[in-house]
């Protein structure tokens, strides 16, 4: 009924394909300092090559590798298809030219220029995970490693169990049975197979209901979204030529897009220390704390954020900071009083226009930002605008 968030249909495509690219590529590239170590020697390749198809090859092969740069078809089309030469050899009646059998040998130090010619060449391709990239080495060294393959049973009995857990999990968050599906989720997250990834929005909206009474400020919803944060990665680059099964900024970040948990993490932080703001509403002379300790720490991190390239384009993330300065506009001039010194009073108003111009530039940012997306992130900037001026306004008036 409901999709199983498993990891084997994913990754295991994936996978596959990086392997046998990177395999490939391998191959093609120690050929080619084979061949460049045959004319130094001045010797000839010993593959057979049919002399009606031998010009024509060596055009389809620089098409192929300029065009599509298929490092599978490179690595066959070197090698003649007996099916396709069967009739032209059969006709010809001359006596076939034998080639002779190579009697030289090389040196070590060539064969290892070789592959490490190869190696090198095929670095740019170590994108998968490190787990494939160590399979590789050691298949290049000589070595197989053994794989512990899981029986047909045991994993079709891993399936159904998560094929139940979900539903149970989907059937008791429309029921609105919050602490039954938080003990469902923590037992899906427990299990190796599922993808966190999946249904790490489900994870949210439970842990937000279900610790509702108990953590107002929702500390286990944050720190889950943190680890979200911290365990997958934001600098791996996005691979355009494979079928994602969810959209990638749901499920992951890349250098070229954000994902949607780390934009989930910074406005639900913004919500909690907002709430707190409004909570400690006190008067306090203390001109070092001008601000709730929640929003200031949250303001440094997405100031640390905004300086990695891939936060950087990300107008949402503009407008969040926005939305922090404002919130603690609205904070510094509610501590204001008539009854305060002048000299404290003084230090707050310019913390507030300090604050509001921050604000401003974080909008502008995102104005310019969105200028030239396709789909832009729209938000209503001249009521916000209009909002800051009348928070300075507030202050004129103390």
């Amino acid at each position: 009924m409901f999709e199983l968030p498993v990891v084997d249909g994913y990754e295991n495509g994936q996978t596959f394909l990086a392997e046998r690219k990177l395999r490939y590529r391998y191959f093609n590239q120690s050929h080619k300092r084979y061949l460049h170590y045959l004319q130094s020697k001045s010797q000839t390749d010993i593959v057979p090559v049919n002399e009606h198809e031998e010009g024509r090859d060596e055009e389809n092969e620089e098409d192929i590798e300029l065009r599509h740069n298929h490092e599978e078809r490179l690595y066959f089309k070197r090698y003649e298809k007996p099916q396709n030469s069967y009739e032209i050899w059969r006709l010809d009646n001359k006596k076939r030219k034998r080639e002779p059998l190579q009697q030289g040998t090389m040196t070590y130090s060539d064969i290892s220029d070789i592959e490490e010619y190869g190696k090198r060449k095929s670095q740019h391709l170590y994108y998968s995970n490190h787990k494939l990239v160590e399979t590789f080495q050691n298949q290049v060294d000589g070595y197989e490693l053994l794989k512990k393959r899981k029986s047909t049973i045991v994993k079709n009995v891993d399936l159904k169990v998560i094929e139940t857990l979900i539903q149970l999990l989907h059937v008791n968050i429309i029921r609105r049975k919050w602490n039954i599906a938080y003990r469902v989720f923590a037992q899906l997250v427990r299990i190796p197979s599922v993808d966190i990834r999946s249904i790490w929005n489900l994870g949210v909206e439970i842990m937000s209901h279900a610790q509702e009474n108990n953590d107002p400020e929702q500390k286990m919803t944050l720190e889950f979204l943190e680890w979200m944060t911290k365990v997958y990665s934001s600098r791996a680059k996005y691979i355009e030529g494979i079928n994602h099964k969810l959209a990638p900024m749901f499920r992951s970040s890349s250098k070229d897009h954000t994902a949607a948990y780390v934009t989930t993490l910074l406005w639900r932080s913004l919500y909690v220390a907002a709430a707190h703001t409004l909570d400690n509403d006190h008067y306090t002379d203390d001109t070092n704390k001008t601000s709730d300790a929640a929003l200031q720490t949250l303001i440094e991190k997405i100031d640390d954020m905004l300086i990695i390239p891939t936060y950087m384009e990300e107008s949402e993330i503009w407008f969040v900071q926005a939305m922090c300065h404002v919130v603690k506009t609205d904070y510094l001039t509610r501590q204001m009083s008539v009854e305060r010194v002048g000299s404290i009073n003084d230090i707050r108003r310019n913390d507030v226009t300090a604050a509001i111009k921050t604000a401003e530039r974080c909008l502008q940012e995102c104005l310019e930002r969105t200028a030239g997306d396709t789909v832009q992130f729209a938000f209503p900037d001249r009521y916000i605008r209009r909002q800051l001026r009348q928070l300075e306004q507030r202050i004129s008036n103390k």
